[in-house]
């Protein structure tokens, strides 16, 4: 698992180094999770849908980044970490964030709900990591669209 995430964080920091190269264009990301449960083919099309709406959207294939499969809290945590030290230099720009698969909810209240990401019936990531481990800077602008 280590080498995965080792080889994870290579190509991510490749990509991000060539996301919107060109100096008058604005800087940009789209992140995909897709956390299935098993042999979830619709996470999967959820992915894919998503990726070629992107496309259609202009972004390139270098500008969108992707994490599937049977994930655990320290893939996703060190996935989002590396895309963190990636955009830590951007002046402004704008980071989608692209989540299909299930998620939580905690709490009694609106304002007690803990929101996030489920990825087994045993481990979710809070929405609170998300943003601590993603660490936007304040010009950059995130656009959320959690399909959980």
């Amino acid at each position: 698992m280590e080498k995965t995430i080792k080889i994870l964080s290579c190509l991510l920091l490749l990509s991000c180094s060539s996301v919107s190269t060109f100096a008058d264009e604005p800087k940009r990301l789209a992140v995909i999770i897709s956390a299935a449960w098993g042999a979830d083919e619709a996470i999967h099309n959820d992915s894919m849908a998503m990726h070629q709406a992107l496309r259609q959207r202009g972004l390139r294939a270098n500008e969108i980044l992707s994490l599937e499969g049977s994930l655990n809290r320290n893939i996703v945590l060190s996935f989002l970490n590396e895309i963190g030290k990636a955009i830590a230099t951007w002046r402004e720009g704008e980071i989608i964030l692209y989540y299909t698969g299930h998620g939580s909810l905690e709490g009694k209240t609106a304002r007690e709900a803990i929101v996030g990401l489920q990825l087994s019936m045993q481990e979710k990531v809070s929405w609170n990591e998300v943003f601590i481990a993603l660490r936007i800077p304040p010009k950059v602008r995130l656009i959320l669209l959690p399909d959980s």
